[in-house]
């Protein structure tokens, strides 16, 4: 699932020795070899299969030694890099930004790390509080219809992500210029390089979702009576809620927290989906 030769890219240069071991060079050193092998699968099926690999990998709570509610769902609004949880002196949990770490980025990211407890506290006292008032999502839904503001918001964040990859290619073009004319350490080019390609490779995954939201935004059918008894449901034994139930109920309002340093911003969307099968889960 993760090798592209399937979908007929195929690459020479991949890996190089350091000492008695081998690790993988960087990306931008690989050597394409065009035709070498006949695709099996078309270039969009394999580019799914990674978006729902990497869902993947956020969202899964197997072999957790603690358990982390908002798993996959914390973002740093600096970096865009998913917050993972890191537990500290068997007693406290944090949310971290991974860019943190000079192993991550060769310049970290200085977002701040946020108290598990009190942060899954929040979030949920939010999502409890939506689900006990529907009447807040339905208010919500006809103001979008009336103003139109989802499709318009999902256009105006595809618009920011292109002209975000815009200025990518200059940065590039930049860091290479730098080294071949103004003698730039070949480190600090390949350091730029590499942040410079991870930062893309994030954006044209956002993209990638932008634009499955949008299909879902203009073409999904709103039940409002779904939506009334999805939180009538949840709301009869909202106050007995375990982990995997309270999980269930930020997944169906597709809950996303940002970090910006002192500030916690939770983004929801009404959900559209199958509400029967999430009520029988609750």
């Amino acid at each position: 699932m993760r090798n592209p030769v399937y979908c007929g890219e195929t690459y020479s240069y991949i890996m190089r020795a350091v000492g008695s071991r081998r690790e993988p060079r960087p990306r931008e050193e690989w050597i394409e070899l065009p035709d070498a092998t006949p695709p099996i699968i078309t270039k969009e099926t394999f580019q799914a299969a990674q978006r729902q690999l990497k869902m993947n990998v956020g969202l899964a709570s197997r072999d957790q030694k603690y358990q982390w509610l908002l798993r996959g769902l914390v973002f740093c609004r600096h970096c865009e890099r998913r917050y993972c949880g890191e537990p500290e002196h068997k007693r406290y949990r944090y949310y971290r930004c991974p860019g943190r770490s000079r192993v991550v980025s060769p310049e970290p990211c200085r977002n701040y790390r946020v108290n598990a407890d009190w942060l899954e506290t929040i979030v949920w006292n939010r999502v409890k509080e939506t689900l006990q008032n529907p009447d807040l999502l339905l208010h919500e839904l006809k103001r979008r219809r009336e103003a139109k503001t989802e499709v318009k918001y999902i256009e105006e964040e595809l618009q920011r992500n292109q002209s975000r990859l815009g200025n990518l290619d200059e940065a590039e073009t930049r860091a290479i210029r730098l080294r071949l004319y103004a003698g730039r350490s070949e480190e600090k080019t390949l350091a730029e390089l590499q942040r410079i390609y991870d930062q893309r490779a994030r954006i044209e995954q956002a993209i990638d979702e932008l634009e499955m939201q949008m299909e879902t935004a203009k073409q999904a059918e709103i039940n409002e009576n779904g939506i009334k008894r999805f939180c009538e449901m949840a709301a009869q034994n909202i106050d007995d809620f375990g982990f995997v139930q309270k999980r269930l109920a930020m997944q169906a309002l597709q809950v996303k927290i940002w970090i910006d340093r002192l500030t916690v911003i939770i983004e929801g969307l009404i959900p559209i989906g199958n509400f029967d099968k999430v009520i029988q889960q609750l």
